[in-house]
């Protein structure tokens, strides 16, 4: 199930690899079993899932929670030892697979409210870093773009910063390329320390 009208002030996103050869097994059971899962656990909003078209890594899911304490509930924490001590096959043969993974529990920090990214036309831009300056991201939000829909800010537990773009899907890499460019330099200029930038098209939900 999902919830959007809930308030979304946090979220969970995960990005990694996985090998070609277990790719539609993948697909499957995060789709079927992975992400119904985490739906089911009150205060998880929605769980969107996406494969890049340009930049890396492959795959990327994005939850949004009305906070971080969602991820110590009892709901939450039961799913969490089901996988551990009970895992279904699926789950026993394609999670021990999964390569360069990454997993940020975030905060929002820009903008102040608290709206999930609609990603209407399923495009996502995801710019990673260290050190980010709010005030510089919200001069570079407030330039109008055309293909650029909706910008959020997020700053994670452990003090990375990821940066989400809501995009049109008539964007192409190239643009896509200059747009983070750009948004790399403003961090540059107010101290922080760009690194990943990833285009995405949603995959799940299909509609």
């Amino acid at each position: 199930m999902t919830d959007q009208g809930q308030p979304a002030c946090s979220a969970l996103f995960g990005c990694g690899d996985i090998p070609a050869e277990i790719e539609d097994a993948y697909n499957e059971w995060y789709n079927t079993e992975h992400t119904p899962d985490m739906l089911t656990v009150p205060g998880v909003l929605n769980g969107r899932r996406f494969r890049a078209i340009a930049g890396a890594p492959r795959y990327a899911a994005l939850y949004d929670l009305r906070s971080l304490n969602v991820m110590t509930s009892p709901e939450w924490q039961a799913i969490v030892a089901r996988r551990r001590d009970n895992p279904s096959e699926a789950h026993k043969s394609i999670r021990p697979r999964f390569q360069n993974f990454t997993r940020y529990h975030m905060d929002k920090a820009y903008p102040d409210h608290d709206k999930p990214l609609a990603l209407a036309e399923r495009r996502l831009g995801a710019l990673h870093g260290t050190g980010f300056d709010v005030t510089a991201f919200a001069a570079w939000s407030a330039e109008r773009r055309d293909g650029l829909l909706d910008t959020t800010l997020f700053v994670s537990d452990r003090g990375q910063w990821v940066a989400m773009m809501d995009l049109r899907a008539s964007v192409t890499p190239r643009w896509f390329a200059t747009l983070a460019g750009s948004l790399a330099e403003a961090q540059k200029a107010a101290g922080g320390v760009p690194a990943q930038t990833t285009l995405y098209e949603q995959i799940f939900p299909t509609e």
